[in-house]
């Protein structure tokens, strides 16, 4: 007998009787409920005023729908400079980051190339691509990274080999998506240990050189290996040659290390065996203290960031020359509304949760997490270059009412000002409230100051038009909880100093792929880590650079150089040595390759990799991960179910909440079936709160969906 069974048989063995006690005791409402909305805002709050619909760009460090690669802009005060703070480059040495000889706009920009587009490297080892650029008549070797992904679904990472039905992926479909590959995860490494389709090609576009002639190979290279890289960047062009290494001689990373990732948990615990996957469950405004803190640091020579916990970024300093080096973060935060604490970075650490890959290599470094309470599936993921972070949130949760992407400063950071370019003649960061703001959708922010300056643009990829506003709010004495509750983490403290960033405030549809969502909502934030005071005219160059990429021209390094390769034909005999032309990846479902915001449900074309949907809602049968809310159409009797489907249409955030918490559930299956059975709402809600224990949040969620559904859908 399944659990919905079980539980239907006690009450009715409970129920009866107590109904005949009669009485009427109150029922207790909470305040702390999966709500959202507009809220109580300070004066500089935003409001929905304005809509938009989905991008067309895409991920900037990621292949264009027309080209084979993309890239994030330069960080650089002066947009026009071609020095950075590399190394030298010399004849016949590595580059080590130098600039000369490389795209002149660009000192601070990745170049990121997707496997499937770089022809003549297939079948080669991933380990063993190197890169080179001709300088000064000089082959000189490029530092390069190449990053597999792999086809993973859900529950593998989520430790399924080593809790079986505890796994807290709470689906028993195979779900896949496209993730980094980590032999030191539970994603694993790549099935395929080549350079496939999948797999991501990183170097930097500073380090590209002069155009050289087939034949001209360097020293320890497997002959007749080589693939052309042309970039193009307005009027100017640069170009690296990819081989594949003949032995063991030749470094991929070419003896440099750009940014360095140091992963640390407390107590210094195997993740593999000792990481707590399943946490401690929800907390919101109730005390949140994760399970597993860390001391997790990267660093380069322009910036230094640190993580406390798996949602929690909690420092930034920026190290460049002149900067002061002071911690302007006080916590990187998303949450439904100002001043609603039901869900924030810190319940999303606090709850389950699990890494999906951490990687420090010579180019870049990759932090990526899943979990975020009733979003088991929701997924962040950081790029760091040695100027340049990219954060890639995907969101993957029931219905919920909005969504904030914020930056919150610490009091340190006093003396920086906040632009965008409807508010360019800055707010100055002091806490003290400002008047004026215009919350006009942005695609681009700065922060400047003597400590350094953080440019930063935002890049929300859509399924349907959301209405999306600006948030700014510079208070000390803040009326917006700061959801700071913790006994072992300082951050985040009680004032919004700057906060700043993106408010989907219209309701967000059904993302979760466990319920067949077909929908998505993918926000990405690229900052650049820039000297002190930049100017605002520096930071819109920086803007525009990313919205206008280079484009990258990959050919086979043959005879023919193929000259024709990016006129978007594909003519005879460039198949095999011009996939930009015959074979280009355009972001759309069925053309090879699983974008970020797909998943085998939304497209399993590109991400099923031949694996059928294993059980799920709808099969008739209560399976594990399932119960009364989460699919009432398997778990609970039909009765139910129009009242389930009121509470999908009605409260979403109550009932997602309520669906993260077993005892919520319990509570609210019992008032729904003593109050089915004859029983007074308010009776039986005190009757099922004697009879199923739960914490005070749990008993909170459900005093709230109970309110919820009882205003809208009884």
């Amino acid at each position: 007998m399944n659990r919905a069974a079980l539980l239907r048989l006690a009450r009715l063995l409970t129920v009866s009787p107590l109904l005949a006690c009669g009485g009427d005791p109150a029922v207790t409402t909470g305040s702390d409920s999966e709500t959202g909305g507009a809220g109580t805002m300070s004066e500089t709050t935003a409001g929905p005023t304005s809509g938009a619909t989905e991008s067309s760009t895409g991920d900037p460090t990621t292949d264009a729908p027309t080209s084979t690669s993309t890239s994030s802009p330069t960080s650089t005060a002066d947009p026009s400079s071609t020095s950075t703070e590399g190394t030298t480059t010399t004849e016949g040495t590595t580059t080590g980051g130098a600039v000369e000889g490389g795209l002149s706009q660009r000192p601070g920009d990745p170049v990121v190339l997707v496997g499937g587009q770089v022809p003549g490297l297939a079948g080669v080892t991933a380990g063993d691509v190197v890169g080179f650029a001709r300088k000064d008549g000089a082959w000189l070797q490029i530092p390069l990274q190449v990053d597999e992904r792999v086809l993973v679904d859900f529950c593998t990472i989520y430790a399924e080999a080593l809790l079986g039905e505890d796994a807290p992926c709470k689906t028993a479909q195979t779900i896949q998506a496209l993730f980094y590959a980590d032999p030191n995860t539970y994603t694993g490494v790549d099935t395929d240990p080549s350079l496939d389709r999948d797999d991501e090609v990183v170097f930097m576009a500073r380090d590209a050189g002069d155009r050289t002639t087939p034949g001209d190979e360097p020293d320890g290279v497997v002959a007749g290996s080589g693939v052309e890289v042309e970039l193009v960047d307005g009027d100017e062009k640069a170009w690296v040659y990819l081989f594949a290494r003949a032995g063991a001689d030749l470094d991929p990373g070419a003896g440099v290390d750009l940014v360095g990732y140091e992963l640390g948990f407390a107590g210094d615990i195997d993740y593999k065996t000792e990481y707590p996957f399943i946490g401690k469950g929800s907390c919101g405004n109730a005390t949140c203290d994760p399970p597993i803190l860390e001391d997790s640091t990267i660093t380069s020579p322009h910036y230094e960031r640190h993580f406390a916990a798996r949602w929690l970024t909690d420092s930034l300093r920026i190290t460049m020359a002149d900067s002061t080096g002071e911690d302007i973060l006080d916590i990187a935060q998303a949450r439904f509304a100002p001043d609603f604490c039901g869900r924030h970075v810190l319940t999303f650490s606090t709850s389950e949760g699990a890494f999906v890959a951490n990687i420090d290599g010579p180019v870049r470094a990759i932090r990526s997490y899943l979990g975020a309470n009733s979003g088991p599936l929701t997924q962040r993921t950081h790029l760091f270059y040695d100027q340049v972070e990219v954060v890639q949130t995907f969101l993957r949760v029931h219905p919920i009412p909005a969504i904030m992407e914020l930056v919150d400063y610490s009091p340190d950071a006093e003396g920086m000002t906040y632009y965008n370019e409807h508010n360019e003649a800055g707010l100055p960061i002091d806490g003290e409230p400002d008047f004026g703001f215009d919350d006009a959708q942005f695609s681009w922010e700065l922060v400047s100051g003597p400590h350094g300056s953080v440019v930063s643009v935002l890049d929300p990829h859509l399924s349907q038009p959301l209405t999306t506003v600006a948030y700014f709010e510079d208070n000390l004495n803040t009326p917006n909880d700061q959801c700071s509750a913790s006994n072992t983490l300082d951050a985040p403290d009680d004032a919004a100093f700057g906060t700043s960033g993106v408010w989907i405030t219209s309701a967000i549809p059904e993302t979760d792929p466990r319920n067949g969502a077909q929908d998505h909502v993918f926000i990405q934030r690229t900052s650049f880590y820039q000297p002190p005071d930049l100017a605002v005219e520096a930071a819109k160059l920086l803007a525009a650079r990313i919205q206008v990429p280079p484009q990258a021209l990959v050919r086979g390094f043959t005879a023919a150089l193929g000259e024709t390769c990016g006129d978007a034909s594909c003519a005879a005999g460039e198949e095999a040595s011009c996939p930009l032309d015959c074979n280009p990846f355009d972001q759309s479902c069925g053309d090879g390759l699983c974008d970020l915001w797909e998943t085998s449900v939304s497209c399993a074309e590109d991400c099923g990799d031949g694996l059928m949907p294993g059980p799920g809602c709808g099969d008739a049968t209560c399976d594990a991960g399932e119960h009364e809310l989460s699919c009432a159409a398997d778990c609970w009797i039909g009765t139910f179910e129009p009242l389930v489907s009121c509470m999908d249409a009605s409260c979403p955030a109550q009932k997602g909440a309520c669906s993260d918490e077993l005892p919520c559930v319990d509570r609210i299956v019992c008032v729904a079936e003593c109050v089915a059975g004859g029983g007074a709402l308010n009776a039986c809600a005190s009757m099922c709160a004697m009879q199923i224990p739960a914490t005070p949040e749990q008993a909170s969620f459900a005093n709230a969906l109970m309110m919820c559904a009882q205003q809208n859908c009884l």
